[in-house]
């Protein structure tokens, strides 16, 4: 292996030098690179071309498509030649020839290369070649020489002053001045066959044949030029090679590999099964939706006195399950192949609902997603810490989770809607066609165009609002239509009098309801006056008017017949006559006011008998859809942003009045009359949505007249007619439809926002209750609050017991009471017998002796007696259980009246021999059966009456102790509970923490999981598409003067039999996502990850590992990439090999080159080839690259030969 210095002269060959070097650093071999070095010479300044430092790694060369080389400064020429040879030797000789790296032979060989169309690179030459020799080191030199045919190719806009011819001939003063001898070689190359023919070179293939020439000249120099040819002025080359290119192999498998694998993983599928994704979801993590709950029945379920080791292996499994779950998710994602059912699952997990993949997305309460898996543990915090449960909802609380899943179910049903509406309007739209639409239609200088008519439009203006403004009241009807009352619709044309139509129609209308018949009334009367009082030499203008001059004219001047003053829409500053005037007169309004833009105001003045004058901002789909029906749906936000903000020159002219003249309920819609004539709309008139009317940038001012003089505006026999419209009408269902669905995405848009703002907070739970130190604050916090309650509840008992003891000690009291009255009973049954025989004997004695004296003083006594008893009874009964006051009857008291009037029944009923009832002798004989019986009766009835007393009494102490006792046991288990509560607290706490620390994890890990995919699916899908069109652009038929093996048809073939289905090359494209993330830095990584695992397999492979071009080339039998090489390949590769230099028609067939074959070792295959080479097969040379057959022609020749180097 010899060491070439190859230089250059001209800035014009760096871009040529730095291609041929990156062809020499592919295709030379690692070995080769020390002995082909590359210079160029620009304008003195002397730079070398450095090949990357280590190993060729053919993964770079692939990857990177074009191999960035670097160049090193040596220096500059001084035009000193003593100084200049230390910059050869030095910067030069000494550094390509080194100890340990001088070859076979301790020389330089030394080519300069230049134009031979520019004098001053031939000086250039001249002056190194002497500098060179002056050096004194052996180094052979030689010249190659580029002729005016590459000038193009060299350097494009480069005017040929001095042919080649010139060069030529002073070259030759040069070699005989300097004494060149045959070592020398003058190498002339031209871009054309030795007949005539161009070679069609670019700048590729004039580097591929370069670098082939240097890689050729460092291991077969001398079999390429030897010394023993006869001396003749020019040294021409030519060769054709055939090659497998490996690197083109590898390229163009590697994008159909690549695309192969996204294919495998659905990468371009814009949609994907969501009702599959909801099911993979669901049998994933439905059962885990309960873990924590479950693992609360556990604990509870124990007993306080079961070993603590059992709570282990309880909290043991709650801990396998909650790793179960993210095991689970992850080993389910790996199943996935498609890497956009991976991220529909993710979205699914995270209730993503606006995820790009799904077509319709209908998220129902019961799909459990990874956020619902915090419902559980988030709860148990929140449910023990009130602190952060209370912040949300100030006064009102309100549970962040259950506001969460109402959010969600409103979203869910409001997207649903969303999605049916749309659904629906797709379905009308179709119906309708897209001929119903007004698309002949544009905005130019302030006029909207239609196909045969133009109107005008104004920009928006400040209105000044009037005195006074209309207050509303509630409305009952549903649905108004006024336009019976309104004349015909007229046509303001291109005129901008919107604003005088709309109040002289009104004004018509008052007219018409007091008189039952029609006017026509001048509206260029009023657009005259309005724009006179508003100023500014507005009559000369056709800029519309405002609300306030134009009520101020009607005030000021009224309103004029048309007949006496006409309108002409190309008439705007004419002055009214006089006789005008005078008719109007008697047509003035008294009175106006603003009105609100709201709904419900608007509503009010309709029912009110007063139409409503407006101002609107128009969009895009009022002129689209208002001449096909009327029915003007409600604008998209981008549209109305656009109209508003003024993004076009169009938008700023976008106002125009029309007057409200009816609503509907059902519909949601106003009844407007437009100005543009009965062909527009309907009859003149359209609809347009509540929505429209209350979005603040599109209703800009509205007005109503209160009173005209001589009128009654709203007459008292005034009947209100309903809205009768066809509700089988597709425009009416379309602008209907279109008007919900803007109401429901602004619905859903509103939930979006409440739930974002919900989130936040949720999130900042999640993440708080996930730090340990909260959690450990938590646990404290709650053991102390679970003493403090056990206290308070320990204090309750107390109470109880007290209770208890109070409620025994009234039962003490009570039977002290009952003794006292039984004690009171026995002594007055005596006190009332003596006193009853006192009375007897009273009636006896007073019925036999006529001057018996009666005293009062005993009888006193007697009562003094029973009124202190009954005192003592009453006192008793307040302090024991007898409570009721029919209870409090039977005292003493109660007892003793029973018995007097018993024993006063006895007297009147008994035998009348009672007088002597009472003797101390005949007591009991002279009380008969009768008396007895009665006697007994008293007793029993006194008995019965005390036992049921005390009886209730008993019961309900018995009750009032059970009722303590009770409580008192309650208590006892709700500390007992508190105790329980206290022991597994930590162990609860630790597992909800576990839970949301786990699910933290995975949510975060998926969220980033999610956003990867999505952005890296959108990345595979512009990657694909470089593929793709890189595929189709690669060119398999290698550039001119190779000849490839490889054709796209049959790599192709090749890869759908052999490769396509391999599993080394079946690349997962998940396998290495968390490699990735939304960088391009990342995206460069991942991809070449990916990629350099297909190329590891695919040069690992028996095809590239195992090739020979000699045994591809004897057998024929190179099954995958095989191609018929026979006796006329060879014969077409020698033809094409022909000498790069145009020779002189006369001398072509003199001529003869030699011919020398490079190829691998033939080894066995020796025969075989040969005789497939035939004549070519000698000289052959043994060249180290498998994949290469190189022939080679040289030839020498005399300048006059050469056809003027052209």
């Amino acid at each position: 292996m010899e060491h070439f210095a190859h230089i250059f002269i001209g800035k014009e060959f760096a871009e040529i030098v730095s291609n041929i070097g990156r062809k020499v650093y592919k295709y030379g071999g690692e070995e080769l690179l020390s002995s082909v070095n590359q210079f160029v010479v620009d304008d003195g300044r002397v730079r070398q071309l450095l090949y990357p430092e280590g190993a060729i790694d053919i993964k770079d060369m692939i990857q990177h498509s074009s191999l960035q080389l670097e160049w090193r400064e040596l220096g500059r020429l001084t035009d000193n030649p003593e100084d200049d040879k230390d910059l050869f030797l030095n910067g030069i000789f000494n550094q390509i020839l080194r100890v340990g790296n001088v070859g076979a032979n301790a020389s330089l060989y030394t080519m300069i290369h230049f134009p031979l169309y520019k004098s001053e690179a031939l000086e250039s030459a001249e002056y190194l070649y002497r500098i060179i020799k002056l050096a004194g080191r052996p180094v052979d030199l030689d010249f190659m020489g580029f002729c005016d045919d590459m000038a193009s190719i060299i350097e494009p806009d480069y005017v040929i002053t001095s042919p080649s011819k010139n060069q030529v001939e002073k070259y030759k003063a040069f070699r005989d001045a300097e004494s060149i001898g045959y070592s020398t070689h003058f190498i002339v190359m031209q871009n054309a066959s030795q007949n005539g023919i161009s070679l069609g070179l670019n700048a590729d293939s004039f580097a591929t044949i370069l670098s082939h020439f240097s890689i050729l000249c460092a291991g077969y120099y001398h079999e390429m030029f030897p010394n023993t040819v006869e001396y003749m002025d020019v040294v021409a080359f030519g060769f054709s090679t055939l090659c497998l290119d490996k690197y083109l192999y590898a390229e163009y498998l590697l994008s159909k590999s690549m695309l192969n694998a996204m294919d495998a993983a659905h990468v371009n599928d814009r949609e994907v099964d969501v009702n599959n994704a909801y099911v993979v979801v669901n049998n994933m993590l439905k059962d885990k939706a309960t873990l924590l709950s479950t693992l609360f029945q556990q604990l509870d379920g124990h007993r306080n006195s079961e070993a603590d080791d059992e709570y282990q292996d309880i909290q043991k499994k709650f801990t396998d399950d909650v790793q179960e779950i993210v095991d689970r998710c992850k080993d389910t994602l790996k199943k996935q192949s498609a890497i956009t059912m991976q991220a529909a699952i993710l979205a699914v997990c995270l209730a993503k609902t606006d995820c790009e993949l799904f077509s319709e997305t209908i998220f129902t309460q019961d799909i459990v997603t990874v956020d619902k898996l915090f419902d559980e543990p988030i709860e148990y915090y929140i449910n023990n810490d009130h602190a952060h449960y209370y912040k949300l909802g100030g006064e009102n609380p309100v549970n962040p989770i259950q506001k969460l899943k109402e959010l969600d179910a409103r979203l869910i049903n409001s997207e649903t809607a969303i999605r049916n509406l749309k659904n629906d309007l797709e379905t009308l739209n179709k119906q309708i066609g897209d001929s119903e639409k007004v698309k002949e239609f544009y905005v130019e200088d302030g006029y909207i165009h239609f196909k045969n008519q133009k109107f005008r439009l104004l920009p928006s203006v400040e209105q000044v609002p009037l005195a006074e403004t209309y207050t509303p009241h509630e409305v009952k009807v549903r649905s108004l239509d006024m336009r019976s009352k309104f004349t015909s619709v007229k046509n303001q044309g291109q005129q901008g009098s919107c604003l005088s139509f709309a109040l002289t129609s009104i004004f018509e209308y008052v007219m018409h309801l007091n008189a039952a018949q029609e006017f026509d009334l001048s509206e260029a009367f009023l657009y005259y006056n309005a724009r006179d009082l508003d100023g500014d030499g507005g009559v000369n203008n056709d800029s519309g008017s405002r609300f306030k001059p134009s009520i101020d004219a009607l005030i000021k001047y009224g309103i004029a017949l048309e007949s006496v003053w006409p309108y002409n829409d190309q008439v705007y500053s004419k002055k009214p006559s006089d006789e005008a005037y005078a008719d109007a007169a008697g047509r003035k309004l008294v009175s106006a006011m603003n009105v609100n833009s709201k709904v419900s105001d608007i509503k009010s003045a309709l029912v009110d008998n007063c139409p409503v004058a407006a101002s609107f901002t128009l969009t895009k789909s009022f002129f689209e859809f208002g001449r096909a029906g009327g029915y003007i749906p409600m604008p998209g936000d981008e549209e109305i942003a656009s109209v508003i903000e003024q993004e076009s020159e169009e938008d700023l002219h976008s106002c125009h009045a029309m007057v409200i003249v009816g609503f509907s309920d059902d519909l949601q819609m106003f009844i407007v009359r437009n100005s543009w004539g009965t062909d527009w709309g309907d009859n003149g008139y359209c609809y347009i949505p509540y929505s429209y009317v209350e979005h603040e940038g599109l209703l800009n001012y509205a007005c109503i007249f209160t009173e005209i003089e001589k009128l009654v505006t709203c007459p008292d026999n005034m009947e209100v007619m309903p809205l009768t419209i066809d509700s089988s009408d597709l425009h009416i269902q379309y602008a209907v439809k279109k008007n919900e669905l803007y109401i429901e995405e602004h619905t859903a848009e509103q939930l979006r926002n409440d739930r974002k703002e919900l989130r936040v907070y949720f999130e900042s739970l999640k993440q708080m209750y996930c730090n340990p130190n909260q959690r450990d604050c938590f646990i404290d916090a709650n053991k102390a609050l679970l003493t403090a309650e056990q206290e308070s509840l320990k204090e309750k008992i107390s109470a109880k017991e007290a209770e208890c003891d109070a409620n025994d000690e009234k039962m003490n009291k009570y039977k002290k009471d009952l003794l006292f009255r039984s004690a009171s009973f026995l002594t007055g049954t005596v006190l009332l017998a003596v006193m009853y025989k006192q009375f007897v004997d009273f009636l006896h004695v007073s019925s036999a002796d006529p001057d018996f004296q009666f005293t009062f003083k005993p009888f006193l006594v007697w009562i003094i007696i029973f009124a202190i008893l009954a005192i003592v009874s009453w006192l008793l009964r307040k302090k024991s259980f007898v409570k009721s006051f029919w209870m409090s009857i039977w005292g003493v008291v109660g007892v003793l009246m029973a018995k007097a009037i018993s024993r006063l029944v006895s007297y009147f009923v008994g035998s009348g021999t009672l007088v002597s009832y009472f003797g101390p002798t005949d007591f009991f004989h002279k009380i008969d059966g009768g008396q007895f019986l009665w006697l007994l009766a008293v007793f029993a009835v006194a008995i019965i009456i005390t036992y049921r007393n005390g009886h209730i009494v008993w019961r309900d102490w018995r009750d009032e102790r059970d009722r303590i006792n009770a409580e008192i046991d309650k208590l006892h288990n709700e500390i007992n509970v508190k105790e329980k509560e206290k022991r597994f607290l930590k162990l609860k706490t630790f597992s909800a923490w576990t839970l949301i620390t786990k699910l933290q994890g995975l949510h975060t890990e998926f969220y980033s999981n999610y956003a990867n995919l999505i952005s890296l699916i959108n990345n595979f899908r512009v990657w694909y598409n470089e593929l793709k069109t890189k595929g189709d652009d690669i060119s398999l038929h290698t550039v001119f003067p190779e000849t490839s093996l490889l054709s796209a048809e049959l790599l192709d073939e090749f890869f759908d039999r052999s490769l396509k289905n391999d599993p080394e090359l079946c690349v997962d494209l998940c396998a290495n996502i968390s490699q990735y993330n939304i960088t391009s830095e990342s995206l460069s990584k991942y991809k070449e990850t990916l990629m350099r695992q297909v190329i590891d397999s695919l040069l690992s492979r028996k095809e590239i590992r195992e090739f020979d071009i000699s045994n591809h080339i004897a057998n024929n039998t190179f099954a995958d990439i095989a191609m018929e090489v026979n006796r006329k390949l060879v014969t077409a590769l020698d033809e094409q090999s022909g000498i790069f230099l145009n020779v002189n028609s006369q001398q072509r067939g003199v001529i003869v080159p030699s011919t020398a074959v490079f190829a691998p070792s033939l080894g066995k295959y020796r025969d075989s080839i040969r005789k497939k080479l035939g004549k070519y097969s000698e000289p052959y040379y043994e060249s180290a690259g498998k994949y290469c057959l190189t022939f080679l022609k040289t030839a020498t020749v005399w300048f006059q030969e050469c056809v003027n180097f052209k």
